[in-house]
């Protein structure tokens, strides 16, 4: 009777979140602009150079909105699966298909590259305790990863992780939440801790933390001057942001919470907006929001393939560095969309009929349901 009352007093929201795919969208193009100006184009064996500066410095800003909008996501999704721990098994199921299957592909063609040609790696890639923790995305003895990019996952895969004990008792999951969230707070402070200890309470997740409220906030209250909340929330994103690229004072975890703050903010506002009716987000920024995780897996070793191809070829001193910097990142992001509906989609596809045939398989004629 008590999870009714509280699903009563829930207000309804709408089903596909055109505004936070737009948003999934910008922040993986974040990614990308960053690794393109970081991580490519700045290395002295291609340009040496950020073509446009610092701007794109805060790209890495993408990957603290992508945790605020999994904290959003996951609460959002499950709020009526809470105290029901039938549902852990669907849930797993559902956590495990969106991320692991087209991950393990990516995994599969890059962990050759370091047997074959160590000197591209740290050295660390080929140990096996570092590919047993790749392959199941759970840190056993060292924060190191095979793929680069894959530190993201092995947060959100603790955080799902912790969310299923809400879906057994929500008393005892909020609880251990909160516990969790707590003393990712102590990583604010300065310390002296190991590497593991320091992943497992980042300050990062709290963005996580920042992303359930959000989706609490608006399944129980409607959000007024949404128009206002989400200008706000974009306002305080971008200058965590501006404060990166012009003075980098502040430390991660207290940017994050900056970033935390305006991205939460922004998601209840397009929300509300979006259950009003007043916002339209274009077909082509649905599909790059849909391909996110691909465009998200794929950049990287896509921008390194394309500077390599661009300077075998001599294009490099052909083109305007700032014109080639753009068609990288085009050119990656299209790889990563066509990642999107060549393969994720597809293995989507597969995974969630062989769930549907297991349901199948399982149910008896006579079943009452």
């Amino acid at each position: 009777m008590g999870r009714m009352s509280e699903n009563a007093l829930s207000r309804p929201v709408p089903r596909n979140l055109f505004g936070l795919q737009a948003g999934r969208a910008i922040a993986a193009l974040l990614v990308v602009l960053f690794h393109n100006s970081q991580s490519i184009f700045v290395l002295p064996k291609y340009w040496g150079e950020k073509p446009f500066g610092n701007v794109f410095d805060f790209g890495d800003s993408g990957v603290m909105f992508f945790f605020v909008l999994s904290g959003f996501i996951i609460l959002h999704a499950h709020y009526n699966d809470l105290g029901r721990p039938s549902q852990i098994l669907d849930y797993a199921w559902k956590r495990i298909r969106r991320i692991y299957p087209v991950y393990w592909v990516i995994l599969a063609m890059t962990l050759p590259i370091y047997f074959l040609n160590p000197q591209m790696g740290e050295g660390y890639e080929t140990h096996l305790g570092i590919i047993l923790s790749s392959f199941a995305l759970v840190h056993f003895d060292s924060p190191d990863a095979v793929i680069l990019v894959s530190w993201t996952l092995f947060h959100e895969v603790l955080f799902y992780a912790l969310f299923a004990v809400a879906l057994w008792r929500p008393r005892v999951g909020f609880g251990v939440m909160a516990v969790w969230l707590l003393l990712s707070l102590l990583d604010l402070a300065p310390h002296s801790r190991s590497l593991l200890v320091d992943f497992y309470f980042s300050s990062l997740h709290l963005l996580f933390g920042f992303g359930m409220a959000a989706a609490w906030w608006v399944r129980r209250a409607r959000v007024k001057w949404p128009a206002l909340a989400t200008l706000c929330g974009v306002v305080i994103f971008l200058a965590a942001g501006i404060e990166r690229d012009e003075w980098d004072v502040l430390a991660v975890g207290w940017r994050a919470i900056f970033y935390g703050i305006g991205a939460a903010l922004a998601v209840v506002g397009a929300v509300e907006l979006e259950r009003e009716g007043r916002l339209r987000v274009p077909a082509w920024l649905r599909l790059v929001g849909d391909a996110s995780y691909s465009i998200y897996l794929v950049h990287f070793l896509a921008l390194s393939f394309l500077a390599k191809a661009v300077w075998k070829l001599g294009l490099a001193h052909a083109v305007p560095a700032k014109m080639s910097f753009i068609l990288l990142a085009v050119l990656a992001t299209a790889m990563g969309v066509v990642w999107h509906v060549a393969v994720e989609r597809p293995l989507l596809a597969f995974f969630g009929r062989r769930k549907n045939i297991g349901l199948r398989a399982r149910s008896s004629p006579t079943t009452i349901s």
